[in-house]
Protein backbone atom coordinates (compact mmCIF):
# COMPACT_ATOMS: atom_id res chain seq x y z
CA UNK A 1 0.00 0.00 0.00
CA UNK A 2 1.08 3.37 -1.01
CA UNK A 3 1.66 5.91 2.14
CA UNK A 4 -0.17 9.49 1.94
CA UNK A 5 1.56 12.26 0.77
CA UNK A 6 2.22 14.97 3.54
CA UNK A 7 1.10 18.77 2.05
CA UNK A 8 3.64 21.17 3.45
CA UNK A 9 4.63 24.91 1.90
CA UNK A 10 6.86 26.17 -0.01
CA UNK A 11 9.10 28.68 1.96
CA UNK A 12 8.43 32.48 0.40
CA UNK A 13 10.32 33.50 -2.18
CA UNK A 14 12.13 36.83 -2.97
CA UNK A 15 12.01 38.81 -6.18
CA UNK A 16 15.32 38.75 -8.34
CA UNK A 17 17.30 41.47 -8.39
CA UNK A 18 18.70 44.00 -10.51
CA UNK A 19 14.86 44.58 -12.24
CA UNK A 20 13.29 48.17 -12.54
CA UNK A 21 12.10 47.90 -8.62
CA UNK A 22 15.47 47.83 -7.88
CA UNK A 23 16.62 50.90 -9.73
CA UNK A 24 13.59 52.94 -9.27
CA UNK A 25 12.99 55.91 -6.49
CA UNK A 26 9.35 53.59 -5.18
CA UNK A 27 6.84 56.33 -3.62
CA UNK A 28 3.71 54.34 -1.49
CA UNK A 29 0.77 55.94 -1.47
CA UNK A 30 -2.11 55.03 0.99
CA UNK A 31 -4.96 56.24 -1.23
CA UNK A 32 -4.34 55.18 -4.92
CA UNK A 33 -4.14 59.17 -6.21
CA UNK A 34 -1.93 58.29 -9.13
CA UNK A 35 -4.80 55.82 -10.64
CA UNK A 36 -5.32 58.11 -13.70
CA UNK A 37 -1.17 58.25 -14.18
CA UNK A 38 1.32 60.78 -13.46
CA UNK A 39 2.53 64.09 -15.23
CA UNK A 40 6.36 63.88 -14.23
CA UNK A 41 7.58 67.47 -13.82
CA UNK A 42 11.48 67.38 -14.18
CA UNK A 43 13.82 69.92 -12.07
CA UNK A 44 17.25 68.27 -13.06
CA UNK A 45 17.01 70.26 -16.58
CA UNK A 46 16.88 73.78 -17.83
CA UNK A 47 18.72 75.99 -19.94
CA UNK A 48 22.05 75.78 -19.01
CA UNK A 49 25.93 76.55 -21.07
CA UNK A 50 29.32 79.10 -21.13
CA UNK A 51 30.10 81.74 -22.54
CA UNK A 52 33.76 83.98 -22.45
CA UNK A 53 34.35 86.46 -19.74
CA UNK A 54 35.38 88.48 -21.56
CA UNK A 55 32.81 89.85 -24.52
CA UNK A 56 33.67 93.06 -27.24
CA UNK A 57 30.66 94.84 -26.56
CA UNK A 58 27.57 94.41 -24.60
CA UNK A 59 25.53 93.10 -28.32
CA UNK A 60 27.62 90.20 -28.23
CA UNK A 61 26.73 89.09 -24.65
CA UNK A 62 24.79 85.70 -25.18
CA UNK A 63 21.34 85.47 -23.57
CA UNK A 64 21.16 83.11 -20.32
CA UNK A 65 18.24 81.62 -21.56
CA UNK A 66 15.84 78.15 -21.74
CA UNK A 67 13.23 76.66 -20.51
CA UNK A 68 12.62 73.75 -19.07
CA UNK A 69 11.23 70.27 -20.83
CA UNK A 70 7.18 70.45 -21.43
CA UNK A 71 6.07 67.59 -18.14
CA UNK A 72 5.45 64.09 -19.55
CA UNK A 73 2.27 61.85 -18.62
CA UNK A 74 2.70 58.65 -18.21
CA UNK A 75 -0.20 55.87 -17.78
CA UNK A 76 -0.63 54.17 -14.93
CA UNK A 77 -1.84 50.11 -14.31
CA UNK A 78 -3.45 47.89 -11.99
CA UNK A 79 -1.12 44.46 -10.97
CA UNK A 80 -2.78 41.69 -9.85
CA UNK A 81 -2.44 38.03 -8.26
CA UNK A 82 -5.07 35.36 -7.23
CA UNK A 83 -4.85 32.72 -5.23
CA UNK A 84 -7.28 29.82 -5.29
CA UNK A 85 -8.46 27.35 -2.78
CA UNK A 86 -10.99 24.84 -1.51
CA UNK A 87 -13.93 26.42 0.77
CA UNK A 88 -12.15 24.70 3.75
CA UNK A 89 -8.60 24.20 4.82
CA UNK A 90 -7.39 28.12 4.91
CA UNK A 91 -9.06 30.89 6.20
CA UNK A 92 -9.46 33.69 4.21
CA UNK A 93 -6.81 35.93 5.92
CA UNK A 94 -4.15 32.92 5.12
CA UNK A 95 -5.69 32.59 1.57
CA UNK A 96 -5.20 36.93 1.07
CA UNK A 97 -1.80 36.45 2.79
CA UNK A 98 -0.81 34.03 -0.25
CA UNK A 99 -1.93 36.14 -2.82
CA UNK A 100 -0.43 39.18 -1.78
CA UNK A 101 2.76 37.51 -1.28
CA UNK A 102 2.30 35.96 -5.25
CA UNK A 103 1.29 39.39 -6.02
CA UNK A 104 4.85 40.84 -4.43
CA UNK A 105 6.76 38.11 -6.60
CA UNK A 106 4.75 39.24 -10.04
CA UNK A 107 4.18 42.65 -9.78
CA UNK A 108 7.53 43.80 -10.77
CA UNK A 109 7.67 41.47 -13.82
CA UNK A 110 4.03 43.20 -14.88
CA UNK A 111 5.40 46.59 -14.77
CA UNK A 112 8.15 45.46 -16.68
CA UNK A 113 6.11 44.25 -19.04
CA UNK A 114 3.92 47.71 -18.77
CA UNK A 115 7.33 49.55 -19.17
CA UNK A 116 8.35 47.72 -21.89
CA UNK A 117 5.27 49.11 -23.98
CA UNK A 118 5.89 52.57 -23.26
CA UNK A 119 10.22 52.43 -23.90
CA UNK A 120 9.19 50.93 -27.13
CA UNK A 121 7.27 54.08 -28.27
CA UNK A 122 11.01 55.87 -28.20
CA UNK A 123 12.36 56.30 -32.06
CA UNK A 124 15.24 53.68 -32.15
CA UNK A 125 18.64 55.27 -33.19
CA UNK A 126 20.86 53.67 -36.14
CA UNK A 127 21.30 50.01 -35.40
CA UNK A 128 24.84 48.97 -33.73
CA UNK A 129 27.08 45.78 -34.12
CA UNK A 130 27.43 44.83 -30.64
CA UNK A 131 26.12 46.09 -26.97
CA UNK A 132 29.56 47.55 -26.11
CA UNK A 133 28.64 49.99 -29.61
CA UNK A 134 25.37 50.43 -28.33
CA UNK A 135 26.45 51.37 -24.75
CA UNK A 136 29.36 54.04 -26.04
CA UNK A 137 26.39 55.89 -27.62
CA UNK A 138 24.05 55.96 -24.49
CA UNK A 139 27.40 57.09 -22.21
CA UNK A 140 27.69 59.85 -24.57
CA UNK A 141 24.00 61.01 -24.61
CA UNK A 142 23.68 60.13 -20.98
CA UNK A 143 26.25 62.19 -20.03
CA UNK A 144 25.33 65.28 -21.61
CA UNK A 145 22.16 65.53 -19.12
CA UNK A 146 25.19 65.54 -16.55
CA UNK A 147 23.00 63.42 -13.86
CA UNK A 148 23.17 59.49 -13.53
CA UNK A 149 20.70 57.47 -16.17
CA UNK A 150 19.25 54.17 -16.37
CA UNK A 151 19.75 51.27 -18.97
CA UNK A 152 17.15 48.68 -19.80
CA UNK A 153 18.02 45.47 -21.53
CA UNK A 154 16.13 41.74 -21.21
CA UNK A 155 17.34 39.50 -18.41
CA UNK A 156 19.03 37.13 -21.40
CA UNK A 157 21.02 39.86 -22.32
CA UNK A 158 22.96 39.76 -18.78
CA UNK A 159 24.50 36.61 -20.00
CA UNK A 160 26.06 37.86 -23.53
CA UNK A 161 27.59 41.65 -22.42
CA UNK A 162 30.98 41.68 -21.63
CA UNK A 163 31.94 41.69 -17.87
CA UNK A 164 34.10 44.93 -18.26
CA UNK A 165 30.80 46.44 -19.05
CA UNK A 166 28.97 45.93 -15.62
CA UNK A 167 30.72 47.35 -12.74
CA UNK A 168 29.22 45.47 -9.76
CA UNK A 169 29.13 47.85 -6.64
CA UNK A 170 27.69 45.19 -3.65
CA UNK A 171 24.37 44.13 -5.36
CA UNK A 172 23.99 47.06 -7.68
CA UNK A 173 25.23 47.25 -11.45
CA UNK A 174 26.34 50.35 -13.19
CA UNK A 175 27.89 50.97 -16.43
CA UNK A 176 31.32 51.56 -16.64
CA UNK A 177 29.82 55.57 -16.64
CA UNK A 178 28.19 55.29 -13.67
CA UNK A 179 24.42 54.94 -14.99
CA UNK A 180 22.25 51.49 -13.71
CA UNK A 181 21.57 48.78 -15.02
CA UNK A 182 18.18 47.37 -15.43
CA UNK A 183 17.95 43.69 -16.74
CA UNK A 184 14.22 43.44 -17.00
CA UNK A 185 12.76 39.78 -16.54
CA UNK A 186 9.54 41.31 -18.34
CA UNK A 187 11.90 43.15 -20.60
CA UNK A 188 11.69 40.59 -23.33
CA UNK A 189 9.92 42.56 -26.08
CA UNK A 190 12.65 44.99 -25.97
CA UNK A 191 14.86 42.30 -27.58
CA UNK A 192 17.88 43.00 -28.60
CA UNK A 193 17.88 46.81 -27.76
CA UNK A 194 19.10 49.31 -25.08
CA UNK A 195 17.18 51.92 -23.99
CA UNK A 196 18.41 54.33 -21.87
CA UNK A 197 16.46 56.83 -19.99
CA UNK A 198 16.85 59.42 -17.30
CA UNK A 199 15.89 58.46 -13.43
CA UNK A 200 12.92 55.57 -12.91
CA UNK A 201 10.27 56.67 -10.55
CA UNK A 202 7.32 54.34 -9.35
CA UNK A 203 4.10 55.29 -6.98
CA UNK A 204 2.52 52.37 -5.57
CA UNK A 205 -0.77 52.45 -4.33
CA UNK A 206 -2.02 50.24 -1.32
CA UNK A 207 -2.40 46.86 -1.85
CA UNK A 208 -6.07 45.80 -1.82
CA UNK A 209 -7.17 42.59 -1.03
CA UNK A 210 -10.61 40.99 -1.02
CA UNK A 211 -12.75 36.93 -1.75
CA UNK A 212 -14.63 35.60 -4.19
CA UNK A 213 -16.39 32.53 -3.96
CA UNK A 214 -17.38 30.07 -6.96
CA UNK A 215 -20.57 27.60 -6.18
CA UNK A 216 -20.32 26.10 -8.97
CA UNK A 217 -16.55 24.49 -8.88
CA UNK A 218 -16.81 25.35 -4.82
CA UNK A 219 -13.75 26.74 -4.73
CA UNK A 220 -12.62 30.28 -3.26
CA UNK A 221 -10.54 32.88 -4.62
CA UNK A 222 -8.11 35.66 -3.12
CA UNK A 223 -7.24 38.71 -5.04
CA UNK A 224 -4.82 41.16 -4.26
CA UNK A 225 -3.94 44.34 -6.40
CA UNK A 226 -2.56 47.58 -7.07
CA UNK A 227 -2.34 50.63 -8.83
CA UNK A 228 1.05 51.21 -9.83
CA UNK A 229 2.74 54.19 -12.34
CA UNK A 230 6.29 54.26 -13.93
CA UNK A 231 7.66 57.23 -14.86
CA UNK A 232 11.41 58.26 -16.42
CA UNK A 233 13.34 61.68 -16.91
CA UNK A 234 14.64 62.56 -20.34
CA UNK A 235 17.00 62.27 -22.01
CA UNK A 236 15.96 59.09 -23.71
CA UNK A 237 17.56 56.81 -26.69
CA UNK A 238 16.92 53.22 -27.61
CA UNK A 239 19.91 51.68 -29.26
CA UNK A 240 19.11 48.54 -31.31
CA UNK A 241 22.24 45.61 -31.55
CA UNK A 242 22.24 43.72 -34.63
CA UNK A 243 23.59 40.54 -33.26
Amino acid sequence: MTLPTVPVTAPPANPLPHGLFDAATITDEALSRHIGGITLTSPNQGGHGHWPTVCPTPDDTPDKTGQRPTPEDFASTIVWAVDECKTVGITDEEAQARAAHLLRLTAPVDVEKFAAEQLLTITPATAVSSVADALEVIEDALGEAGYPGVVHARRGLIAQIDSRLIVRQGGVLYTPGGHRWVFGSGYGALENTLVATGPVMIRRGSVVTGMSFDRVTNTRAALAERVITVGWESPTLAVPVNR
